[in-house]
């Protein structure tokens, strides 16, 4: 069942020292997150249209998003045009 294959996952991470049973204090964890970028214009500029690593974090609706930009933890809103 469901339970018990989450069950034998909990297990294995126990073992591995995975996640929540990780050792030490955790602070190689923290994450500091940039909730504003000074200079938007230079920011996107920098990027030179590259793709970008993000995590989803929130999808509004159909053409707005927050994302998480990896690896420097910029929390932007992401709008997109065009969407019907």
């Amino acid at each position: 069942s469901e339970q018990s294959r989450l069950a034998e996952l909990e297990e294995q991470a126990k073992s591995s020292k995975k996640g929540m049973w990780s050792e030490g204090t955790g602070s190689h964890t923290v994450r500091d997150l940039k909730y504003t970028i000074e200079n938007p214009r230079h920011f996107v500029d920098s990027m030179h249209q590259k793709p970008v690593n993000a995590i989803i974090e929130h999808v509004r609706d159909g053409s707005v998003v927050r994302a998480l930009l990896l690896p420097d933890y910029y929390l932007v809103t992401v709008m997109l045009s065009g969407i019907k």
